[in-house]
């Protein structure tokens, strides 16, 4: 379990390089992955801070709903969003 949460955190130190578009929705779907499974993993110690920090990982790399596009600063441009 420790090695996949190296890879997404390399995995998102490569999303600051000039990258192709389509690396952003791979991105999304490993890192939701891995905060999902990091949720689950520390449950079962209880309710803590890293369960709702994953917890909230995993909202914000994949918002429940939702249907914007997976580039990089679409939260800045939501204002422009009809």
């Amino acid at each position: 379990m420790r090695y996949f949460f190296i890879i997404c955190a390399v995995l998102l130190l490569l999303g600051v390089a000039n990258v192709p578009i389509g690396y952003y929705t791979f991105l999304r779907i490993v890192v939701t992955i891995g905060a999902v499974l990091a949720v689950i993993f520390e449950y079962r110690n209880g309710i803590n801070i890293w369960v709702i920090a994953f917890g909230l990982i995993a909202i914000l790399f994949n918002p429940p709903g939702s249907s914007l596009p997976a580039r990089p600063g679409t939260l800045a441009r939501l204002g422009q969003c009809r």
